[in-house]
């Protein structure tokens, strides 16, 4: 049985390589930052519905006070305020899980790049340490920008 020495350095820079190479937390961040735009994407959406409709409510709440100082009652108009107003608390609550749902991504990821990074310099710090040739560390860790390990 022949047993091979093997390179520190090179072993080293192999495992870096594998963990490179591993997309897992990749696919995650990835996956993350598709659920987040898809989230503020609806949120969005249903803001300027909201907007709308509290403008339309301020419109009927003081055509009903001009109507009742008139001594006029709308029954036509109050129905519109009560199913407006119902179904602007419908869109709020969906606003604020998509709010809620924008934060919990955006603390994933961040989360996810501060994790990266700091595993990068780490990987970075041993290169530097046994190999006197490796770049240094903004130039090093450019190599691997926007990449999660």
């Amino acid at each position: 049985m022949i047993i091979k020495k093997q390179d520190p350095v090179e072993a080293l820079k192999a495992a870096f390589q594998e963990r490179v190479e591993d997309t897992e937390l990749q696919r995650n961040y990835d996956n993350f930052k598709h659920n987040l735009g898809y989230a503020k994407e609806r949120y969005n959406e249903l803001v300027p519905q909201v907007n709308e409709n509290l403008t339309t409510l301020r419109t009927l709440n003081n055509l009903i006070l001009k109507l009742a100082i008139e001594g006029t009652l709308s029954p036509e108009a109050s129905a519109r305020v009560k199913e407006l107003e119902r179904v602007n608390k419908d869109l709020t609550e969906r606003i604020e899980e998509y709010r809620v749902e924008i934060e919990y991504y955006e603390s994933l990821m961040e989360k996810y790049e501060k994790a990266s990074e700091s595993k990068l310099y780490i990987w970075w710090d041993v290169f530097s340490t046994i190999d006197p040739d490796t770049k240094p560390w903004l130039e090093w860790k450019k190599t691997y920008q926007n990449k999660i390990i």
